[in-house]
């Protein structure tokens, strides 16, 4: 495996960024604070000039999904992220401090423990765009869900509370078509916060829009209640968006690079929590049982000058971040600001406007295997046979042994009932590619499926191409959902559909297919506008 050695090699930036500070201790879950921090100490080299800064924050991205089964940072299917952990340091054991971004963005950007009120600069004036605008530096910000930049000093910056602009990839286009004018000069803060993997889950790895869901449809996509479709469905979506995510991570740096600010620059690289899919939990609140998939997120800084790749293990939280940059570019840090908390949110959304927030520790048992290490390209496993892994995890033989079988006459099976497909319109004769292809067809079952059935399955030109079992709707599904028998969601293989043209809906049972389902429209559909996502240029 290339570069195993990268922790036990570059396993000292001790004496390059931070001096070693002792673990902050928590209080127990229910107290309004911790009871113990301690003030972090750097002896990092200062620039000479005062050097551009780049900060992006990703959302919704655990630690454990950049990772191969070996804890290596996996290089086949993300190279970018590969890449940079070359030429930054990586803090392996990086923790926020809540699932939310109202709360865990302030906390990143200010450097101090988070508060129940939205993140303005009254709220927290010691953020980094404040701080950085009052000793000269332009800035360049594009927030989500929060408002910590002035409005005096950033141009264009939201009201809040306003709604927020959701498809990624228009706002970083729209970002780094700012970062080729001439309006900023070397001296800048340039934040994005950029709402990526964030569901909904809408990309293949290649930049290939998988269907037209706006954010009103996240609900349909993974209810916060009940199982009523495999975890490995959401898991899977979630890998192939991060896939297209490194992407988009490629573009962010090569714009950096064609300013030529790349050697010079402090660079952040972090994500603002993680991701709970654990059918019955939220995805966003850290709990008992999640801080593996919520609390650690992975943090990449490159320090202006630094060529060589770095490791950092020691326990380090959001809240320390503000600081580290203050201390690279030789900016004073405010009283408070960067101590070392390691502690988490605990309450439960939704969050009384201006209550106290309680915090508990990071459960230290549950971090991710992280060995520091980067595969060399093309070592790990790729995007090849994740869809056929999954399945073989969550669904029965039954099911799994009818994928491929050639079905000569659909429409001689007898009908058991209707099927009320999301988007079937779209799905019939598009192409791959083309807006409301989706790798993961849904809908309902009207009528049946009888008890003794296994599932129901795909077939896209007489030969069955996916599988799904069939269960309950959610509690708290709209009525016109939850008065239909049961719902479906069936997990393809992109490869195997290259275009939908006969679509068919099987019943099967313990011995293969033996009826079929009249297909219509669901009626039900997303809020919002449907749109195809952005591809990549």
């Amino acid at each position: 495996m290339a570069q195993i050695a990268r922790g036990a090699r570059l396993l000292v930036v001790a004496s390059l960024l931070l001096a070693a500070c002792s673990e902050g201790g928590a209080s127990a879950s229910g107290t309004t604070s911790a009871s113990t921090t301690t003030t972090t100490t750097t002896t990092m080299p200062v620039p000479t000039e005062p050097p551009p800064v780049y900060v992006l924050v990703l959302d919704e991205l655990p630690q454990r999904n950049l990772l191969t089964a070996d804890g290596d940072l996996d290089a086949s299917r993300y190279p970018t992220f590969a890449a940079l952990a070359e030429r930054s340091t990586w803090y392996t054991n990086w923790t926020v401090h809540s699932g939310r971004t109202i709360h865990s963005v302030p906390a990143l950007l200010s450097g101090v423990l988070p508060r129940n009120v939205l993140a303005t600069p009254d709220a927290y004036p010691t953020n980094l765009p404040a701080l950085l605008g009052d000793a000269g530096w332009g800035l360049h910000v594009a927030e989500h869900n929060s408002w910590l930049c002035p409005p005096e000093r950033c141009a264009g910056v939201r009201s809040h509370p306003v709604a927020e602009k959701r498809q990624p990839d228009e706002v970083l286009s729209g970002f780094l078509d700012e970062l080729e004018s001439d309006r900023f000069h070397s001296q800048t803060l340039h934040v994005l916060h950029l709402v990526l993997p964030h569901p909904p889950w809408v990309h293949l790895p290649d930049g290939t829009p998988t269907g037209t869901f706006s954010e009103g449809y996240v609900g349909r996509r993974w209810p916060t209640e009940a199982g009523w479709v495999a975890p490995t469905v959401a898991e899977v979506e979630s890998l192939w968006q991060l896939g297209h995510t490194d992407a988009q991570l490629a573009r962010w740096i090569a714009a950096i690079e064609a300013r030529g600010d790349w050697d010079d620059a402090l660079v952040v690289v972090t994500a603002d929590h993680g991701e709970d899919l654990a059918p019955g939990h939220n995805s966003r609140d850290i709990g008992p049982g999640n801080h593996g998939d919520v609390a650690w997120v992975p943090t990449f800084v490159k320090l202006p000058g630094q060529h060589e790749g770095a490791v950092v293990d020691e326990p380090r939280t959001a809240s320390e971040l503000a600081g580290i940059v203050l201390d690279a570019i030789g900016l004073p840090r405010p009283a408070g600001v960067g101590e070392h908390h390691r502690v988490v949110v605990t309450d439960r959304w939704p969050y009384d406007e201006g209550a106290q927030l309680r915090f508990g520790p990071v459960d230290e048992s549950a971090r991710p295997h992280v060995t520091g290490a980067v595969t060399g390209p093309g070592e790990g496993a790729g995007w090849d046979g994740l869809v056929d892994e999954a399945r073989r995890a969550t669904l029965s033989p039954k099911l799994l042994d009818v994928i491929g079988r050639r079905i000569e006459d659909p429409e001689s099976l007898p009908v058991l009932g209707r099927a009320m497909v999301d988007h079937l319109d779209e799905l019939r004769g598009s192409a791959r590619g083309g807006c409301g292809w989706d790798a993961t067809p849904a809908g309902s079952l009207v009528a049946g499926p009888d008890e003794r059935l296994a599932g129901v399955a795909l077939a896209v030109d007489g030969v069955v191409v996916g599988v799904s079992p069939v269960q309950a709707p959610w509690p708290g599904a709209p009525d016109a959902i939850a008065g239909r028998a049961s719902y479906f969601r069936v997990l393809l293989d992109p490869d195997d559909v290259p275009r939908f043209v006969d679509v068919a809906l099987l019943a099967v049972d313990g011995s293969g297919v033996v009826g079929r389902y009249e297909l219509a429209p669901s009626p039900v559909e997303h809020a919002g506008e449907m749109r195809c996502p952005t591809p990549l240029p």
